[in-house]
């Protein structure tokens, strides 16, 4: 789901996000990005990210560097063990959900 306020955006992806959807998110990642210098990535609905799906968010993470802002948050503690091992609490504000 994506919704957008001006040049905020936001992206909550539901459900888990594998092999097998890893390229429908990639095509509404490209759709968020597109214009945008706020991209906020709301994990509150998401079960399971796979690496074909960080591989997606490694991408928007890069592209939002020169672009403007990004930020995760209302991550389980699941997914943050997973970002976490993977390094993306080094390169952007991830937070957990409350």
């Amino acid at each position: 789901m994506i919704v957008r306020d001006g040049d905020k955006t936001t992206v909550t992806p539901i459900g888990r996000i594998d092999t097998l959807a890893a390229p429908q998110f990639a095509e509404e990642m490209d759709q968020a990005l597109a214009g945008t210098r706020d991209l906020t990535l709301d994990c509150s609905r998401l079960e399971y990210i796979s690496s074909s799906g960080l591989k997606v968010v490694m991408q928007a993470v890069k592209t939002m560097y020169s672009q403007g802002e990004i930020r995760i948050i209302n991550v389980t503690d699941d997914i943050y063990e997973v970002l976490s091992l993977t390094g993306f609490v080094a390169v952007c504000d991830v937070e957990r959900q409350a």
